[in-house]
């Protein structure tokens, strides 16, 4: 009788197993970054003739102006979400996007994708749309909802004000998002939600290898909060796993050998060689204050006869320049939080 049971439950759970809803289907978009400096005029900062000539694009552009919306605490870019409100130059209403992300992990997209069937996310879903995010080293599984909210009553790509961006957001919020950490979480969130942007970007939209191919210029606020700086993403997308593979290195390749490639990228360094640079640095600003030391106990016996409240000027002036700078400068600020992952 046992075995029967025992059986009987093992059968259960293989028929539960086999009629478990498959893994979603992914498109893919490689993004690979460009280096503004080389393909933007400096003047105007739109696309250099030859850019537009090597990919066969038209002067004309399409505008997008886009405007993410999160706590002030990013709470909901925590959970893995990204909500955004773009409105598209000639097209009618808001898109909203409900996007949850999931990293790609030693490039195993099957893996990714079963996580997200485990969260609720599967082939039975046609609601939601999967897609491979595929930069130059790394990964990422994005899962969107598409929404749309009336544009009647604003003018050409003006965007809504926060009041009525969180009620539009709100009015629509798929269950998923709204329930994620717990009941009404999503909708919550967004009561409290704050603008990220606006940023109007501009599309320029040819061909390469035979292949629709998009890039798209973003001016972003500097890290000052006093200028702006721009970034420039060329794009294609495809529904073949193979052909993304292929097209990818092909142009990466091809823009490597245009020299539009931008020196530091945070996933194109390996994670390993940032962490053995940030090591050094650490280890050679170790290094500079034991010189340092050795230094001022020289100095002390030399300059013993000059006041006391030089010997701390001296002192104060040589901390900054030996130990604080190599902890504050933007390079290392960088590696570390790429090392870190942030």
């Amino acid at each position: 009788m046992t075995s029967i049971t025992a059986l009987t439950l093992t059968g259960l759970t293989l028929l539960s197993t086999a009629m478990a809803d498959a893994n979603m289907t992914p498109d893919y978009e490689v993004k690979l970054l460009m280096n503004p400096a080389i393909v933007l005029n400096p003047a105007d900062h739109k696309l250099t003739p030859t850019v537009l000539s090597t990919f066969a694009m038209p002067t004309s552009v399409i505008k997008m102006n886009v405007q993410f919306m999160d706590t002030s605490d990013k709470e909901i870019y925590n959970a893995g979400w990204s909500l955004r409100i773009r409105k598209t130059e000639d097209e009618d209403d808001f898109e909203l996007t409900y996007k949850k992300r999931y990293p790609v992990t030693n490039g195993n997209i099957d893996a990714a994708l079963t996580t997200a069937n485990s969260q609720g996310f599967d082939a039975s879903d046609i609601n939601y749309e999967a897609q491979i995010e595929w930069g130059y080293q790394k990964q990422t599984l994005s899962i969107s909802r598409q929404k749309t909210a009336s544009d009647s009553g604003y003018s050409g790509m003006d965007l809504p004000g926060t009041s009525n961006s969180r009620d539009m957001l709100i009015d629509e919020a798929p269950d998923k998002f709204d329930d994620w950490v717990s009941n009404n979480w999503g909708t919550a969130a967004l009561a409290s939600a704050r603008i990220f942007g606006p940023v109007l970007a501009k599309r320029s939209v040819g061909t390469w290898n035979n292949t629709k191919l998009y890039i798209e210029v973003w001016p972003i606020k500097d890290a000052a909060g006093t200028g702006t700086e721009y970034i420039v993403e060329a794009s294609f997308k495809t529904d073949s796993r193979t052909t993304a593979s292929q097209k990818h290195d092909a142009l990466m390749t091809f823009l490597q050998g245009k020299g539009c490639i931008p020196t530091l990228r945070k996933d194109m360094m390996n994670p390993l060689s940032v962490c053995f640079i940030v090591t050094f640095r650490l280890l050679l600003t170790i290094l500079l204050t034991i010189f340092l030391a050795i230094l001022l106990a020289i100095l002390f016996v030399i300059l013993l006869t000059l006041p006391v409240i030089l010997l701390i000027i001296l002192l104060i002036i040589l901390l900054i320049v030996f130990f604080i700078v190599p902890f504050t400068d933007p390079f290392t600020n960088l590696l570390w939080a790429v090392c870190c992952g942030i």
